[in-house]
């Protein structure tokens, strides 16, 4: 129900996924040509091994992935953003939203090259997502869901406004084996009320 309000928002108002910028970041509709910086980052030996995207074994399945979410992002079932730096690396991560089919709110996920982490890059992009999301799309609550030992991206998400909801054991599955996660939400309510008073 919520994918087709928002193929009628989009094609009542002619909306397409926009680039978005911050001070720092470019934060564009991804493109296949992004496949060999998704395929270094998430092979770096630093990169959580543990995560859905890091199961992937070829570069072939890779680039399938990336054509289905470029597909969903173009037929307004999805969308997928990439991050480049101003003047520097281009797709330095990625920032998803999926419809969730259980409820109304949509699912958002990220992550980024191991090399750029801890300069607050994660919180600035995202953070610009979340804006455009509650701005100028029809949905009313952000959710994600984060592995129990990625601390790195539970701060971010506390930083950004993030409330936590609960624990889920079976929260995404990993070589057959359940991966627990949190689980956080963002509603449109308290993002504005966040923005007040900022």
């Amino acid at each position: 129900m919520n994918v087709v309000r928002l193929h009628a928002f989009r094609t009542e108002t002619r909306l397409k996924q926009p680039l978005l910028e911050t001070v720092r970041c470019t934060v564009r509709p991804a493109v296949p040509s992004d496949l060999d910086a998704l395929v270094a980052a998430v092979r770096s030996p630093v990169f959580p091994q543990r995560l859905p995207l890091a199961q992937m074994q070829t570069a072939d399945e890779f680039r399938r992935w990336l054509e289905l979410m470029c597909s969903r992002s173009a037929d307004g079932l999805a969308f997928i953003w990439s991050i480049d730096l101003r003047g520097g690396p281009c797709c330095i991560g990625q920032v998803s939203l999926s419809p969730r089919t259980d409820s109304t709110a949509w699912s958002i996920a990220f992550w980024l090259d191991p090399t750029h982490w801890g300069n607050g890059l994660a919180v600035e992009a995202v953070s610009r997502v979340i804006k455009f999301t509650f701005e100028s799309l029809a949905i009313q609550e952000l959710w994600a869901g984060v592995a129990l030992w990625n601390h790195r991206s539970i701060a971010t998400l506390e930083r950004l406004g993030f409330r936590y909801l609960g624990k889920n054991a079976d929260g995404y599955t990993v070589s057959g084996v359940a991966e627990p996660v949190q689980e956080f939400h963002l509603t449109l309510e308290q993002w504005q009320s966040r923005q007040c008073n900022a």
